[in-house]
């Protein structure tokens, strides 16, 4: 399968992957022969990209780290208990529920630790809270693999990542969703959502203690720029410093009101750009290990002026993934392993190999 934009599709090809709606209601499952009504329709939904099927990439598998399903659950469970914080008070919330959902996550990942961190599907606006919530979580769980963190520090760490952002129950949604910059008073009430978090489950008892921590310092910064109380290196729990690192990445490949979303090898680079500034280093390297750049499906040109999909990753060189290269002039495809073969590199992304024609 490759990932196309909508604007390249041809009547007559065929989705490799269902397209959901937030809440998991299927718009169109995998196998639907997509006709121009049917892209009219996604597009009016803000849906830019899908993945089609084809003979010549079949062999290019887009598998999910953590099931769509299990994702899905996951966001309904946190939307319900941030809207009982909302209407009951914290005391509403009910953790083994979401406990329930953190441990099916960790299944998930501990029996796929050769798959990177990719997130392939569209998020709602609407939703951004609650879906941010279970990405971060997700993110932060396969960090946490990756430092070899026991069952229980996941469950611990999986709940004050999934929790994180539970203080923003007390902002404003206008503030939240503003399209354009925050004022000083705006910006004031924004900061105070990390220490109300803390407050609400600092008071819940059956919390693991690490899960208040995390909620008050995911906006703490390396070199001490970062609120509400501006730590320090390693001041800074080993925990805070991962779910900051995930929260950004996530808030990055995001479409937010007030910009487009980046791809994820350009907020890769960004989070490289700030090791021993916003972020810890070693963690930096911690993320690089579990992260895609470019997730499989991807459509790249090489410096090479070669043009094909990705078609595999290399852990720990998420810049070097395999590709699949389509020879347009012999209509064939080959391989190329750019961590072999480091000469070549990936220099942008495309919507679509030009000329590919209807392979289906």
């Amino acid at each position: 399968m490759r990932r196309v934009s909508l604007n390249w599709l041809k009547p007559g090809e065929k989705l490799a992957r269902p397209i959901c709606e937030a809440n998991g209601q299927v718009l169109l499952n995998s196998g639907v022969t997509l006709t121009r009504d049917y892209v009219k329709a996604l597009r009016r939904r803000g849906i830019t990209h899908v993945f089609v099927d084809d003979r010549i990439f079949r062999d290019v598998i887009v598998e999910d780290l953590v099931r769509s399903e299990t994702r899905k659950h996951a966001t309904k469970t946190i939307k319900r208990a941030f809207k009982r914080v909302q209407s009951q008070g914290v005391e509403a919330v009910n953790p083994e529920e979401i406990a329930r959902s953190i441990d099916l996550m960790i299944e998930e990942i501990i029996k796929k630790p050769d798959i990177s961190y990719s997130l392939i599907d569209i998020k709602s606006t609407d939703d951004y809270t609650f879906e941010h919530s279970v990405c971060v979580c997700i993110l932060s769980l396969v960090m946490g693999r990756t430092l070899n963190y026991s069952e229980k520090q996941l469950q611990a760490l999986g709940m004050g990542a999934i929790l994180h952002d539970l203080g923003k129950m007390n902002v404003p949604y206008y503030i939240l969703n503003k399209p354009g910059k925050l004022g000083p008073e705006e910006l004031d009430i924004v900061k105070k959502h990390p220490v109300d978090g803390h407050r609400l489950l600092r008071s819940r008892m059956d919390f693991h203690t690490i899960v208040p921590e995390i909620a008050y310092c995911h906006h703490e910064r390396w070199d001490g720029t970062g609120y509400p109380r501006g730590l320090k290196g390693k001041e800074i729990p080993e925990y805070g410093r991962l779910v900051s690192l995930a929260d950004v990445y996530d808030a990055l490949t995001s479409d937010r009101p007030y910009r487009q979303k980046m791809l994820p090898h350009e907020a890769c680079e960004i989070i490289m750009a700030e090791a021993d500034r916003q972020f810890d280093r070693e963690m930096v390297e911690t993320f690089l290990y579990s992260v895609a750049a470019y997730p499989n499906g991807t459509i790249v040109e090489l410096n090479t002026k070669e043009r094909g999909v990705v078609s595999g990753q290399n852990l720990r060189f998420p810049f070097r993934p395999v590709v699949k290269v389509w020879d347009q002039k012999n209509k064939q495809t080959y391989t190329r392993n750019l961590l072999k073969e480091t000469t070549v590199f990936v220099t942008r992304i495309l919507d679509e190999l030009p000329n590919f024609g209807q392979t289906s």
